[in-house]
């Protein structure tokens, strides 16, 4: 089974019960080849069953132009994952837009000979790091506080502890997460203004530790991750420390992440919001030492995001 499957069904389990929808079962996935690479690279939609289509047409009206260029390349995939997920609800569209931005993003890599791409806010960024090619994500466990992985048990098992040790699951793929997280936190954002948050919260649900709070959660792990690699992995650090437009990529998407995390307090649960905020991971991310990571690769950050809250 696909690791992200794994990944998600368990994050899954932690929501609730979802309400029914008559969404059909997923059957196949659908599968991309070398003839795919020049229609993923915009927003074509290939053919598609009337089945899916409607699906599709039923989906809230959003203004991302990430989830736009989701839905026109990738869409069987957005919808074959609100199938497996058996709903469509608060918390089973924005990650079934997260799903789909992995599915393009390992299609385009195949496209572009192992490197690493990543389509965000509706562009593609091509980097120059193959995937595989540095030390898997989860020695990244090694560098999170302990608070932390006592605090935030699911997810850290689920990404550090339980996720194969394979060279796939590369800084890469660590990197293609906080990605698709960053995309799906701001569609999140954008569904407080639909009738899906209502309707979340009037079928009993008092909280979404949603994409939001995983973003956090991968901002911390990113900067462990860099941090255990400079000490003890230094051939996986150089090739990072070397790969400009790998950092240009981190920049846009921490530069995303601490925008959308100051939009997203509001929202907090403990506001009145839905969404779970993770404090504890924002005050370790902006930590002196954990913002030292990103000063040495001469990424920028907002030092005192930590105290919007």
């Amino acid at each position: 089974m696909n690791r992200y499957v794994l990944t998600m069904a368990a994050l899954l389990a932690s929501v609730g019960a979802a309400t029914a929808d008559p969404l059909g079962e997923p059957g196949a996935r659908s599968a991309y080849t070398e003839a795919d690479c020049a229609r993923l690279h915009g927003s074509t939609a290939p053919a598609r069953s009337a089945a899916d289509s409607a699906v599709l047409a039923s989906l809230p009206v959003l203004n991302s132009a990430q989830a736009a260029r989701l839905r026109g390349a990738v869409g069987a995939d957005v919808v074959w994952w609100l199938r497996r997920q058996g709903a469509l609800n608060l918390s089973t569209l924005p990650t079934a837009y997260h799903e789909a931005n992995h599915a393009i993003d390992i299609a385009l890599s195949s496209c572009h000979g192992g490197r690493a791409v990543y389509v965000f806010d509706g562009q593609t960024y091509v980097t120059e790091l193959v995937r595989g090619r540095t030390a898997p994500y989860v020695v990244a466990a090694a560098g999170v506080p302990a608070a932390i992985k006592a605090g935030a048990a699911l997810r850290y098992q689920t990404y550090l502890v339980q996720t194969p040790r394979v060279p796939a699951n590369d800084f890469t793929t660590l990197l293609d997460e906080l990605n698709a997280y960053v995309g799906a936190a701001a569609i999140e954002l954008e569904l407080t203004r639909s009738p899906l948050y209502a309707r979340f919260r009037a079928d009993g649900n008092a909280a979404l530790d949603g994409n939001i709070g995983g973003a956090a959660d991968m901002m911390l792990y990113v900067l462990s991750y860099l941090k255990v690699v400079r000490t003890s992995y230094p051939d996986s650090y150089a090739r990072i420390r070397n790969s400009p437009l790998l950092l240009a990529h981190l920049q846009r998407l921490w530069s995303a992440a601490e925008a959308m995390l100051k939009e997203a307090a509001p929202y907090g649960s403990e506001r009145g919001g839905l969404y779970v905020y993770p404090i504890g991971a924002l005050v370790a991310v902006h930590s002196a030492p954990f913002l030292a990571e990103l000063d040495r690769l001469k990424i920028r950050h907002d030092s005192g995001a930590r105290s919007t809250r």
